[in-house]
């Protein structure tokens, strides 16, 4: 009868460990990938270290829209490092952990920002993992900033600014494109750099570009930083159709809407 007792809980225990691996080591180790995706955001960041966290299979969950890890790994690259001034001190509290099965966890938990001096700084976050080969990574982040939603008129606003640069920019219209631009903008086209100068001399010289089809999106990152993309077809003076893809950070200050930074490549679709 002793025996069966032993048995019987030795069994208990092994059921217990396979179904619920709540065990401190594997705990601490949870809270210590959460802990090192906290601090990767903090100071200069570094795409390999924040990108070495996440499985393949990430959706990260931000301001309304699901990134795959490309689509994430895209915005870090071209909008969050370029735009970080380094100062960003976050601090992690009230962790979480829960165990949904043998290999994946979530863990929830509420960030501040020391290095801001807005009192509405802050956010939740929960970060699903799993274990693939005895390696934690983290395929699901939801975000849920503290921060209020921008004004319902917000977006109406932007798309007017935005949709008149792109016709004042298409038909050539210097004198209404020069004031949109910030003048610590630098253009990226086709791997050369345009800083503001030399874009306010070269602007008389820009040729009316006849529009064949245009695609636009874009990403309201938070209530003054707009992330556009604009994909569009036009005619050269050869009549020949030219493809022309542009991202855009757009930033909203001092009551108007400015383009900070843009990446611009085309090329021709038919061999020349």
């Amino acid at each position: 009868m002793k025996f069966f007792k032993i048995t019987l809980l030795i069994l208990l225990f092994i059921k217990y460990s396979e179904g619920y691996p709540q065990g401190a080591k594997i705990e601490e180790e949870i809270l210590k990938i959460a802990k090192e995706w906290t601090n990767a955001w903090n100071g200069k960041i570094d795409k390999d270290r924040m990108m070495r966290l996440y499985d393949n299979d990430l959706l990260y969950y931000w301001r309304g829209s699901a990134d795959t890890y490309e689509e994430f790994e895209n915005v870090l690259v071209n909008f969050i490092i370029p735009t970080s001034d380094g100062s960003t001190i976050l601090e992690m509290t009230n962790p979480t952990i829960v165990f949904q099965n043998k290999g994946s966890a979530i863990v929830s938990f509420n960030i501040r920002d020391k290095g801001s001096s807005d009192e509405l700084g802050g956010a939740a976050f929960s970060l699903g993992l799993k274990e693939t080969l005895g390696e934690w990574k983290i395929v699901h982040v939801h975000e849920s900033p503290v921060r209020p939603l921008p004004p319902y008129d917000f977006e109406e606003q932007f798309n007017n600014v935005s949709k008149k640069y792109q016709d004042d920019y298409m038909n050539a219209r210097c004198d209404a494109i020069l004031p949109i631009l910030d003048e610590h903008l630098v253009i990226y086209e086709n791997g050369e750099q345009w800083p503001y100068g030399k874009v306010k001399a070269y602007c008389p010289k820009l040729p009316v570009k006849p529009v064949i089809s245009t695609e636009r999106n874009y990403n309201i990152l938070d209530e003054t930083t707009v992330y556009e993309f604009v994909s569009q077809q036009y005619e050269s003076n050869s009549k020949e159709p030219i493809n022309e893809t542009v991202a855009r950070i757009w930033k909203f200050s001092d009551d108007e809407w400015k383009i900070v930074q843009m990446d611009i490549s085309r090329n021709w679709i038919k061999e020349r």
